[in-house]
């Protein structure tokens, strides 16, 4: 499968502007910031892709917001966890598996009949995942396979 590519890049910038368009309100409601605003973003440990999209994403955002605003980047949870922080406002947005997003609106599996309201999905396709496997002459003169 294919991930669209924005301008060359994963649509990490599709996702900025729906992040923007659903926590600001879309363009013809014309209304301003008129002081710092405290947004917080739920994502995985440090060191994880899900950390460190979101820490990018919050250095993009904080140029676009009032001075003095704050973007945090929650270190915790991941693809179980995040739909929880969000749905009981300890989190403002965050990264999430669809099934998962899913399952957590339903209240299904480790989520235990207990629905997860007022989440929404705002874009997906945003990772790319790919393995990378190298070969030891070794294995290769041993096995006789030199592609996997």
């Amino acid at each position: 499968m294919r991930i669209p590519k924005l301008a060359g890049r994963p649509m990490i910038g599709i996702l900025i502007f729906l992040f923007i368009l659903v926590t600001f309100g879309p363009p013809s409601q014309g209304a301003e910031l008129k002081g710092p605003v405290k947004l917080t973003f739920a994502s995985m440990p440090l060191g994880s892709s899900w950390y460190v999209y979101a820490a990018t994403l919050a250095q993009m955002l904080k140029k676009s917001l009032p001075e003095n605003s704050q973007i945090d980047v929650l270190p915790q949870s991941g693809g179980i966890g995040n739909p929880l922080l969000v749905g009981q406002g300890k989190a403002d947005a965050g990264f999430a598996n669809l099934v998962t997003a899913k399952w957590a609106s339903e209240g299904l599996y480790m989520y235990q009949g207990k629905q997860v309201k007022n989440i929404r999905a705002l874009a997906g396709g945003l990772n790319y995942v790919f393995a990378v496997v190298i070969l030891k002459e070794d294995f290769i003169k041993k096995t006789g396979l030199d592609t996997i």
